[in-house]
């Protein structure tokens, strides 16, 4: 088991989702402003999927910007490096920093993103990096950011779905006499922070909030498995037990619980929602 991000970054539900996102910051910033960016900084890039939305959305008569991409893992802007060349002709610039230590030289980017990754920092980091995005920015600059663990992410018909599959995994876990670490806290991605504390976020650090919006996914049964295999949603849902048992035990649970408390879509197959929320901010 990989415990990695990438496998549900690949999934269809993922990139459809993200790809309506995408589609809809293009369509915020040219409402906005006819003008063209020319740099392009992604925070938290991890496989590379956030920028290459962003190139396969960008306006064919629009030139291709210079790219940076941030990442705290070495493998993972490797993986984005390769799958952005093909897509490119000018040098991707890879750097490897935690986003909220990144050190960007003032006004000097167009657009910077922030994809699926905000909530897995406190609201005193989501401020440090805020801070610094606004400073890299240049006049009129677009911060883009979405995310998938707020408060209302999960619709109310859904909760059943995430009880039934603790619940099982916890049972699976418990059999087998898998250990607990009592004191082990959450992490921060589990607290649900709520929509309007995001606006907020924005607006407090300078920026003009220009486009909020709340996007559907039906998420089927494989893309479940793909995300309860990654190493801190297992981390979140079942806090104090082994990382790769929790993850194991979660996506064995996904198949009942989904088959219990889903609903079909028009191909007969098994889904649960989940909200996305996306954020255009513009530097003020």
């Amino acid at each position: 088991m990989s415990l990695t991000f990438e496998p549900f970054a690949n999934a269809v539900e993922y990139i459809n989702v993200n790809a309506q996102i995408v589609s809809r910051w293009f369509e915020t910033m040219r409402q906005r402003s006819e003008r063209q960016f020319e740099r392009l900084l992604d925070l938290a890039s991890g496989a590379g999927t956030m920028v290459q939305l962003m190139l396969d959305s960008l306006p064919k008569d629009w030139h291709k910007p210079l790219i940076t991409c941030v990442d705290r893992s070495i493998d993972a802007l490797e993986i984005t490096r390769q799958r952005l060349m093909p897509k490119i002709t000018e040098k991707i610039e890879c750097l490897c920093s935690n986003v909220e230590q990144l050190n960007v030289t003032k006004h000097s980017t167009d657009v910077v993103t922030f994809g699926n990754g905000i909530h897995y920092l406190d609201p005193e980091k989501q401020n440090q990096v805020l801070c610094r995005v606004r400073d890299s920015l240049k006049p009129g600059g677009w911060f883009l950011f979405n995310t998938a663990f707020y408060r209302e992410a999960r619709p109310e018909w859904t909760l059943p779905f995430y009880q039934k599959k603790v619940r099982l995994a916890l049972k699976k876990l418990r059999e087998k006499s898998v250990p607990r670490e009592k004191d082990e806290r959450r992490p921060t991605a589990a607290d649900f922070l709520p929509r309007e504390h995001y606006e907020k976020l924005v607006t407090d650090n300078g920026f003009e909030l220009s486009d909020v919006v709340e996007v559907e996914a039906q998420l089927g049964q494989k893309a479940w498995e793909m995300i309860s295999g990654y190493s801190q949603y297992a981390a979140g849902a079942l806090h104090g037990f082994p990382i790769d048992e929790a993850a194991t035990a979660l996506q064995e649970a996904i198949a009942p619980a989904i088959e219990e408390h889903g609903r079909t879509d028009k191909n007969g197959n098994r889904y649960i929602s989940r909200n996305w929320l996306a954020v255009a901010a513009r530097a003020e």
